[in-house]
């Protein structure tokens, strides 16, 4: 598979998981939401670029072997304009952190990130 559609198809698992979860406690979700959108703010970046807010979830969500969430959130840090090697650096720091299962799997994406980074439009 390729890493577009691997990509592609995290965004729809986690999106048919988030939907799930609406419907079952819309409650929770709305109080997730709240929390995730003063994170990531439309329109404002804060103190941390929102490619970099979004290299962090990734990191943790790969330490944690939740490869959707990984996938997704580099995806978005690509569109935001993180580049291959900005993803390379924080990997090898997450050699040191978290090990080489961790480092190797986390560079599945860096071709996907060296052919769709603004750097290289």
């Amino acid at each position: 598979m390729e890493n577009n559609d691997l990509i592609k198809e995290a965004n729809q698992k986690i999106g048919a998981v988030f939907s799930n979860f609406k419907e079952k406690n819309n409650k929770a979700y709305s109080g997730y939401m709240q929390i995730r959108q003063s994170i990531f703010p439309e329109g404002a970046e804060g103190a941390i670029p929102g490619k970099y807010k979004h290299l962090i979830f990734a990191l943790f969500d790969l330490e944690r072997a939740y490869d959707e969430g990984y996938r997704a959130h580099i995806g978005a840090a690509v569109q935001l304009g993180l580049t291959s090697e900005e993803l390379s650096e924080a990997l090898n720091i997450s050699l040191i952190l978290t090990g080489v299962s961790t480092f190797l799997r986390g560079y599945e994406l860096i071709e996907f990130v060296e052919s769709n980074s603004k750097v290289n439009k």
